[in-house]
């Protein structure tokens, strides 16, 4: 899977899990800080990949 929008990185995140098939992959990109971002947009950032860090079910692998 691959979460281009907002609604896939930020709404439906558990749902969207739960799609994956053991050994699947779920991308997600444009998730370093950018200056044209809201605040907002900022600290829903840093709080999904806070709540993707702590799963124990998932391995997460960050790339610039």
């Amino acid at each position: 899977m691959f979460a281009d929008a907002w609604v896939g990185k930020y709404s439906y995140l558990e749902d969207t899990l739960n799609l994956l098939k053991l050994g699947g992959l779920y991308v997600i990109d444009d998730m370093l800080p950018q200056a044209i971002w809201s605040e907002d947009q900022a600290s829903k950032a840093s709080q999904l990949i806070s709540r993707l860090e702590c799963r124990s079910d998932l391995t997460l692998s960050k790339i610039n």
